[in-house]
C-alpha cells in the first residue's frame, strides 16, 4: 500500500509495506470442550488478546499515528471481534487467527477506512534500481480471495464489506497478516446470507503464518529518476555534457523524500525486513 500524497498531511513515506512472513510461527490452542479448559467470554477474550489487558480502551477518530490502530476500532468492530474470538475458542482455534485479522481491521479504520492509502500496483512503485514493481498473491490465496468476493456469503456478511475488498485486493493488502483460510470461515459465519454451522478444521487449532505475496518486476529499468542517472552517467562515460547536449533527457520531476523512503522500504521488505505494516513501523515507538 502507498499513503496518498494528497491525502497526507503528516508528510508520510508513499508506500506503506508490510513484511515478508517470517518463518511459520506456531500457537497451540486447547479446545474449549476439553474438561480441563475454562471458557471466558467474547470481550474478555478481546480484552485479553488485543488490547493487553487494558480495560474500558478508548475510542479514536482523529488520524494520530503516536497510537495504535487499535483504538480506532468502532464499538461494532470491537462487538463483532468479540464474537469472532468466542467462536474461534468454542472450535478450538488459536486466538492469533482472531488478532491478526483485529489489526489488520484497525489499520483500515485508523486510515480513514483505508481513504489515506493507495495501491502498491498503481504502477508508480520501483525497487532500488528502478524496476517496476507490483504484487499478487499466491494461487491459494488468489482463489480464497476469489470465492469470499464472488461467494453469496459476502452480500450478509457482518464485516464491513469495504474492509473485504480492500482486505482482498493484493495492491492494498499483499503483505497482510489475516489467514484468508479463516477470514472465509468467519465470513461464512458471520453472515445473513452464510452458515451459522459452520466449522473450523483441526489444523486451526495451530497459528501459522505463511508468505501471501509474489512480487513481480519488469524486466526494464522504467523509473524515470533511475532513467536520468543512467543517461547523465552515460554521458559523463562519453565525455558529453549533460548541460548542453542536445540528446539529455529533462527530468520531470526531481526526487523527493518520499522517492527516497519508498525505494528504502520497498528494498528492506523485499530483504525480509520488518515484521508489520508501515503504519506500525511509524508508530514502533509509540505506547500500545
Amino acid at each position: 500500500m502507498k499513503i496518498t500524497q494528497s491525502e497526507n498531511p503528516y508528510n508520510f513515506p508513499s508506500a506503506r509495506m508490510k513484511a515478508a512472513p517470517a518463518p511459520p510461527t506456531t500457537e497451540k490452542s486447547v479446545p474449549a470442550t476439553t474438561s480441563n479448559s475454562i471458557s471466558l467470554s467474547g470481550e474478555a477474550l478481546l480484552i485479553t488478546h488485543l488490547y493487553g489487558g487494558e480495560l474500558n480502551p478508548p475510542f479514536e477518530t482523529v488520524l494520530d499515528t503516536t497510537k495504535s490502530g487499535k483504538y480506532y476500532l468502532t464499538k461494532a468492530d470491537r462487538d463483532l471481534l468479540a464474537r469472532i474470538y468466542e467462536f474461534a475458542q468454542e472450535q478450538g482455534a488459536a486466538p492469533r487467527y482472531v488478532t491478526s485479522l483485529a489489526r489488520e481491521l484497525a489499520d483500515y479504520r485508523q486510515f480513514k477506512n483505508g481513504a489515506l492509502l493507495g495501491s502498491l500496483n498503481s504502477g508508480d512503485i520501483y525497487d532500488i534500481e528502478g524496476h517496476q514493481l507490483s504484487y499478487s498473491f499466491i494461487d491459494k490465496d488468489a482463489a480464497t480471495a476469489a470465492r469470499i468476493l464472488n461467494g453469496e456469503a459476502i452480500k450478509g456478511s457482518a464485516l464491513d464489506q469495504g474492509f473485504l475488498r480492500y482486505l482482498l485486493d493484493p495492491g492494498y493488502s499483499a503483505f497482510n497478516i489475516c489467514d484468508f483460510d479463516f477470514l472465509e470461515k468467519v465470513v461464512t459465519r458471520f453472515s445473513t446470507t452464510g452458515d451459522p454451522e459452520v466449522a473450523l478444521a483441526p489444523h486451526f487449532q495451530t497459528y501459522q503464518r505463511h508468505q501471501s505475496y509474489i512480487e513481480h518486476k519488469s524486466r526494464e529499468i522504467l523509473n524515470p529518476l533511475a532513467l536520468e542517472r543512467l543517461a547523465k552517467q552515460k554521458q559523463e562515460a562519453t565525455g558529453q555534457n549533460p548541460a548542453t547536449s542536445p540528446s539529455a533527457p529533462r527530468a520531470e520531476k526531481s526526487e523527493t523524500l518520499q522517492d527516497i523512503w519508498r525505494r528504502s522500504l520497498l528494498q528492506m521488505v523485499r530483504n525480509g525486513g520488518w515484521q508489520s505494516s508501515l503504519a506500525t513501523f511509524l508508530s514502533r515507538n509509540r505506547p500500545d
